[in-house]
């Protein structure tokens, strides 16, 4: 790879970034499924008012749409020895944002079992998953209304075709519900379309707005506290004491900052939103064109520089065919001129006089003229090689501009626009492959 490329995987994954919404589709059972990844608001990497916004922005434009999203699939990992707080509040977000009178369409799937167990680990196990599916402060409250658990890649783990056939078995459940009920439109798309609602107003913008203003008591009463002990004499006398309070006052002034933009977030509403995520894409679009143009032009640069170096050698190789006889027959008349007092001598001495004649002669040996038809026949294979290879990625380069007018569709479709992220991923990562 040169040093001027673009690692594909990088360049996909840079403009699939755009939403975080990754769209799978596959058949199954001869009906097309698509497969809507979304983040969670168990994410310790991101706020929970960045995965609501991303939700909000492609659901609520998927229904207006006519796109529905007819089951969902719950992970959580078996692993876990407690509940934590940001699996809570995944789940309590997630009843926010669908608000079912029912959960029937949904499937909650543990994860991480175990490949081997003794009987009391499994026992453990067992029991781990009984208390969270009763519980109602867990999942039993989803489980009472309809949800149905399954325990993904708990056999054979390792085996991908185990694990291809147990995530079939969740899918095949969701697309049978489907048969027999059908899905309810989520809370959150009915708020922000049909009560035009602006994301605050909503129960998960509600929810999200109560974690905040809790963190903003929190933080508010911590720095206080931090004030009070940067002024006392043991922070004035101590100054690593002294720098150490300045950090956590950096810490607790970047929670407001997360905050305030929280919620100014949750002041947009629908058409807000997808205004601000079309204009990240269309960026994203732009980097992303710049760069597989950058390395199709790099690549055209290289193929005329070997078709002007193979032209060149290729006229110095006429140039000695031509003139090497010549020079020959020249070289030869001053050599015998020069020794014409030994002519006698190097013709009795016969094979020696021959051998001296040709050491002045200029004609490569058949091992040199050899070589240089091999350097020539690699060079021309390279150049159809390059030469395909552009022919490719200039497809592909089509093939992705071809792919941006469904992306500006697919930003006002909601979850079409994971599709049409996913194309363009796959086009980008195809362009940049091709010319590697």
């Amino acid at each position: 790879m040169d040093d001027t490329e673009v690692d594909a995987g990088t360049l996909a994954d840079e403009f699939q970034r755009t939403s975080s919404i990754d769209v799978f589709q596959f058949t199954q059972n001869e009906r097309q499924v698509y497969l809507v990844d979304t983040p969670g608001f168990n994410d310790t990497n991101r706020p929970d008012i960045d995965t609501l916004r991303i939700l909000a922005t492609y659901l609520s434009a998927s229904y207006v749409n006519g796109v529905r999203i007819h089951g969902i699939v719950l992970l959580h990992p078996i692993s876990d020895n407690r509940m934590a707080g940001s699996a809570l509040r995944n789940i309590r977000m997630i009843k926010a944002v669908c608000g079912f009178s029912s959960y029937e369409n949904l499937a909650i799937a543990t994860t991480m079992w175990p490949e081997e167990t003794s009987n009391v680990e499994a026992k453990s196990l067992e029991d781990r998953e009984n208390d969270m599916m009763t519980n109602d402060r867990y999942f039993g409250d989803l489980v009472a209304k309809g949800a149905t658990v399954f325990r993904h890649g708990q056999t054979d783990c390792r085996n991908p075709s185990k694990r291809l056939a147990s995530a079939q078995d969740v899918t095949n459940h969701l697309v049978a519900r489907l048969e027999r009920r059908a899905p309810e439109v989520l809370r959150l798309q009915r708020e922000m379309v049909d009560e035009k609602k602006s994301l605050g107003e909503t129960a998960a913008g509600k929810a999200v707005a109560e974690d905040l203003e809790k963190a903003r008591t929190a933080c508010k009463k911590e720095l206080i506290e931090l004030e009070a002990s940067i002024k006392s004499r043991l922070a004035g006398v101590n100054a690593a004491y002294a720098s150490q309070l300045q950090e956590q006052r950096s810490d607790i002034e970047k929670i407001f900052k997360v905050v305030d933009h929280s919620r100014r977030v949750l002041k947009k509403s629908m058409r807000d939103l997808h205004k601000q995520e079309e204009r990240v894409v269309r960026q994203r679009v732009e980097n992303a064109d710049k760069s597989l143009r950058a390395q199709i032009t790099e690549k055209e640069k290289k193929i005329k520089n070997i078709e002007k170096s193979l032209l060149e050698k290729r006229e110095e190789t006429c140039k000695d065919e031509v003139q090497g006889p010549q020079e020959t027959r020249r070289q030869g008349q001053r050599q015998e001129k020069q020794k014409q007092p030994e002519r006698q001598h190097q013709y009795q001495t016969g094979t020696r006089g021959q051998q001296l004649f040709n050491s002045h002669r200029p004609v490569r040996s058949k091992t040199e003229e050899g070589e240089d038809r091999d350097r020539l026949i690699s060079d021309m294979k390279e150049i159809e090689e390059l030469k395909r290879r552009l022919l490719k990625s200039q497809g592909a380069y089509e093939r992705f501009h071809g792919q941006t007018g469904n992306l500006w569709d697919g930003t006002m479709n909601g979850v079409a626009a994971g599709v049409a992220s996913g194309v363009i991923g796959i086009a980008v990562s195809a362009a940049a492959c091709t010319v590697m």
